[in-house]
């Protein structure tokens, strides 16, 4: 096995040794992670090499502090964090340098009679801008389940900050409005049962104007033994809808159909394989153009590999007089393959995308490869993982190619109490 580790990291120190003008993109990341009783710490620095040498000015770093009484009340579980968080409270992983002070609060109660789980939370994300940040709070409650039905209820609220609506032009239709924060709100209501799930979902946002505006969504899934179908729509009525995420969202009907079947094949060493298509059409409720994308797609694995094999093919719809115009406006292949071999994993992955121009009378081609090593020691705390990809794209009637290169090399180390991350990364 030492072998095998040992030509992994050969191998990705040839690569990069292969690789021209690569401190012109070097960055390395290390980052430690410290257990103790009730508590964690996470933190993580990354270090520039663009000069050739270490960037002193640069230098980021980002940390998470995180304290439960998991340990102490099982069925009454709090939970204090602090730190550059990621959107849910999260505590930061190793390429969150951009996420901002935040502070996050939970509250988990379990019990067995009626209502089976409480739970509360807030989280503050102060702004990078040294403006007012943004608070979002979600109360859950469910209820114990009644012939293997179980009822969920949830609400999240919150108060976001926007920025000024910005004029692309002297004849833009919608409305000029200054910076300013606005309330945000999301009911839902699940119901589980044997597999099958009906959720729904009432989103209020309100407008730079005062108003508040609703949209609808719903969320569907029914098993009839080895098959699966999904059903999701999305509608939403309004022009003047800003998320709390400061997106618009146009007038949209949205209808997701999908469905799925799941077989094992071989006896000695089965293997699980799931074949699936799914449509997707995004209706635009105040224009005439619409689009439509369409998936198929199967998945395996087994007890030597895992993979899948993925085909999309996307069109534009247009209302016109005599009718619906269908045309195909681009499409990809994908494949990736792992194969366990001991505590070695290699991947390979490719992916073939093409795309017209509007007049179609050009296209656009992109070829992807990738080479993925992961050496994992059974029984010890030791990853290695070497990642690898190289990309061409080419244009009809253009002699001039791109190709783009990325390497990357991450080593991990668990002990009793910490851990330690060791990322580097390459871009040509």
């Amino acid at each position: 096995m030492k072998n095998i580790q040992l030509i992994a990291f050969l191998f990705s120190l040839g690569l990069f040794g292969r690789a021209p003008g690569i401190f012109a993109q070097t960055k390395m990341t290390n980052s430690t992670k410290i257990i103790i009783p009730y508590c964690e710490l996470r933190s993580s620095l990354l270090t520039d090499f663009s000069k050739g040498k270490v960037d002193f000015e640069n230098l980021k770093w980002n940390y998470g502090i995180e304290f439960s009484t998991h340990d102490l009340f099982p069925k009454l579980k709090i939970i204090l964090r602090t730190g550059n968080l990621t959107g849910t409270g999260s505590l930061p992983q190793y390429n969150s340098f951009s996420s901002p002070q935040s502070y996050f609060g939970e509250i988990n109660w379990t019990s067995n009679k009626i209502v089976k789980k409480l739970s509360i939370n807030a989280l503050y994300k102060s702004n990078n801008k040294n403006e007012s940040g943004t608070f979002t709070s979600t109360a859950l409650i469910k209820l114990k389940s009644f012939n293997k039905a179980t009822l969920t209820f949830s609400n999240t609220a919150g108060v976001y900050p926007y920025d000024k609506r910005k004029f692309t032009s002297w004849f833009n239709e919608e409305k000029f409005y200054h910076e300013g924060r606005h309330v945000c709100f999301s009911n839902q209501i699940s119901l589980v049962a044997n597999g099958n799930s009906t959720v729904f979902i009432v989103n209020t946002y309100q407008s730079p104007f005062g108003d508040f505006l609703n949209t609808w969504q719903t969320k569907n899934t029914l098993k009839l033994k080895d098959f699966t179908f999904d059903f999701d729509a999305f509608y939403n009525a309004n022009d003047e809808v800003l998320t709390n995420a400061d997106k618009k969202i146009k007038p949209l009907l949205q209808l997701d159909f999908g469905g799925q079947y799941k077989f094992f094949t071989g006896t000695k060493n089965p293997y699980a394989i799931t074949a699936g298509i799914n449509s997707q059409t995004d209706i635009n409720l105040a224009q005439k153009n619409h689009t439509m994308k369409t998936q198929g797609n199967i998945y395996y694995s087994g007890g030597a590999a895992k993979g899948f094999f993925k085909t999309e093919l996307n069109f534009k719809l247009t209302n016109e007089a005599d009718g619906i115009k269908t045309d195909f406006s681009g499409g990809s292949i994908e494949s990736s393959n792992s194969f366990y071999i001991y505590d070695f994993t290699p991947t390979i992955t490719a992916k073939f995308s093409f795309t017209p121009d509007s007049k179609k009378t050009k296209w656009t081609y992109t070829e992807k490869i990738g080479i993925n090593f992961e050496y994992e020691e059974s029984g010890k705390n030791i990853t290695f993982t070497n990642k690898n990809s190289i990309s061409f794209t080419q244009k009809t009637g253009d002699s001039k190619n791109k190709i783009a290169f990325t390497s990357s090399l991450s080593a991990k180390f668990v002990f009793r109490f910490c851990s330690l991350l060791f990322h580097l990364e390459f871009q040509v």
